[in-house]
């Protein structure tokens, strides 16, 4: 299946009142692009991950991927999590993820691996952004927070915040 996306400013995406509507838009939550503008990261409500690139040439396409994440059995039965933050890390080039499971892991997008998932927050995660410098991660939960659920295995007693999180060596690619 070919996925298609259109990149351009909001004020130049809005529709002409008379047009016909829009199909409705991909099950994609969040697009980062890579730096440099080689490719982009996107995520979805069916728990995955995909990294992709702008250039079309054979080679280059050979190197997307994309990946099942934030998925836990639950009473027996397999459980999939919206991944409901993405952010990159401005210097290591990392990125990572938070679900709906109240997790967040940080992945190595050069080697194609995980490089640490942090211990479960108290509820499923908002948001996540990476300071300017590398070196922190802010981490933003809410039990009210759409497709995740407290219940999650090993989950928290729910409950709002924004945590800080120093980054040390679990944030680098791990040296070739």
């Amino acid at each position: 299946m070919r996925r298609s996306y259109h990149l351009s400013r909001l004020a130049a995406a809005l529709p002409p009142a008379d047009s016909p509507p829009l199909p409705p838009p991909p099950l994609v939550l969040f697009l980062l692009f890579v730096a440099p503008p080689a490719g982009y990261v996107t995520t979805s409500i069916e728990g995955r991950v995909a990294v992709e690139f702008f250039d079309p040439a054979s080679e280059v396409q050979a190197k997307k991927y994309a990946f099942k994440c934030h998925r836990q059995v639950v009473e027996g039965v397999d459980t999939v999590y919206p991944v409901t933050g993405l952010a990159f890390n401005p210097v290591h080039g990392t990125f990572a993820t938070g679900g709906g499971d109240g997790t967040v892991s940080v992945w190595d997008p050069s080697a194609k691996k995980r490089l640490r998932q942090f211990p479960r927050y108290p509820a499923p995660i908002s948001a996540l952004e990476f300071s300017p410098d590398g070196t922190s991660l802010a981490i933003a939960f809410s039990e009210a927070d759409e497709g995740g659920s407290t219940t999650a295995k090993g989950a928290g007693q729910g409950g709002n915040g924004v945590w800080i999180r120093t980054c040390g060596d679990e944030c680098k690619p791990k040296a070739k």
